[in-house]
Formats: C-alpha cells, structure tokens, sequence
C-alpha cells in the first residue's frame, strides 16, 4: 500500500466511533490490496485482543446467539464476519485453522446492528481447530473483488470467548461491532467530459435555434 492510501487508512481509523455494542474483539486490520484489473485481493490481518480467545465449534449461523458458560460459547465457532464486500468473485484465502463461508446476511451476533446490504456478499472467517490465546496478529486473511482497488468504510463483526481466569465472565461469548475497510462501489451518475461536451453543444444549438425562429417570427 502506497504512502497516500496508508495516510488515509490511518486517517479514518483515527476517526472512526466504536458506538453500539463494544466489548472484547477479534479486529480485522486492512493491510492494502494487491492484484490487478478485475482480480484486487484486499488483504487483511484479525488481531485478536489479549482478555480474549478464538476457539472452534460450529459453523456459524445467521444470528449466532450468545454463550452461556464455557460450554455455551463452544456451541459456535468464534468469527470474523466483513459485511458488503462489494464485487466479490468467490476466491479468499486463509491460514490453517480457520474455514471460510460467504452469505448475503450474517453471521451476525446477537444485539449488534451493523450496515447489511442483503444483495452484496458478507465474508465470515471461522476458527475450526485449537483455540488461539490473544494477545497476537494472525496474517493471510484476503478476498477478492472484481471493481479495482478503490475502498472505503465498511462494517465488521465478531464472536470471541473471554480469557480471563479471574473474571467471572470467563468463557463467555462476547461480540463486537466495529469498522473496516471494503472495496468502493464504481462511482455512477457522472457524464464523462465528452458526454458533457456534447451536451453544451446541444444546448447551445438549441439557443441558436430559438433565437433564430424568433427573429423570423
């Protein structure tokens, strides 16, 4: 990623509000896009926070409810879902020890709203093997897009499982929501300056054209 997009990654991070429902997280970090014309991959990193755990259980389901207990929170795997990721084509890639599944809806926690566009592809990274104790970055999380290498702010959420011996939430499912970075719709709308220029012409024939019939009137 050039210095310009890292500036304005930084930049909309730094002014990004963490409302609704924050608690413990599993982040996925936007580490540039790659690629070429119809193929951008946007890479990604989930940092996992150091009061928390992502374990395996269950794929995840639209509306994953919350643990109760260890035993609860083993019900489903604990996840990363990206909403609306836009253009994407169906290839990812992820390390060893997480799956990947792709709805229009979901997963989502419960309690937690983020911005869901039912027509445009979520993407959900779920742990299947051992569990992974924060704090640490796991790298080799992408999608691919066919619309450029253009992004803008997107939602995420995610289940992890609390990791603190002496909280008596221990083992515990909590949720998060909070922003990312998704690829940018192609803008629309906007005559090319050609298309502009023709228009002028046109308008200014039309003038000429009124003018004239006035005068022969």
């Amino acid at each position: 990623m050039n210095t310009k997009a890292t500036t304005m990654v930084l930049a909309f991070l730094g002014s990004v509000t963490f409302s609704s429902m924050v608690w413990g997280t599993i982040t996925p970090l936007f580490d540039g896009v790659s690629g070429g014309p119809g193929n951008f991959t946007f890479n990604y990193s989930m940092l996992i926070s150091s009061t928390e755990r992502a374990q395996p259980g269950a794929v995840p389901i639209a509306v994953t409810p919350p643990g109760v207990g260890t035993a609860g929170a083993t019900l489903y795997a604990d996840y990363v879902t990206i909403y609306d990721f836009t253009g994407f084509n169906g290839t990812e890639s992820h390390p060893p020890g997480w799956a990947f599944q792709s709805l229009n809806l979901g997963s989502t926690p419960q309690l937690t709203s983020p911005t869901d566009n039912a027509s445009i592809a979520n993407l959900t990274w779920y742990r299947t093997e051992a569990s992974i104790a924060g704090l640490q970055t796991l790298t080799g999380f992408s999608a691919n897009t066919t619309l450029g290498s253009a992004f803008m702010p997107g939602s995420f959420t995610s289940d992890a499982t609390k990791l603190a011996p002496d909280d008596p939430l221990n083992g515990f499912t909590e949720s998060t929501i909070g922003s990312t970075i998704v690829p940018a719709p192609p803008v629309t709308g906007v005559p090319e300056p050609t298309t502009l220029l023709l228009l002028g012409s046109g308008l200014v024939g039309l003038v000429g054209w009124r003018q004239w019939r006035a005068k022969k009137a």
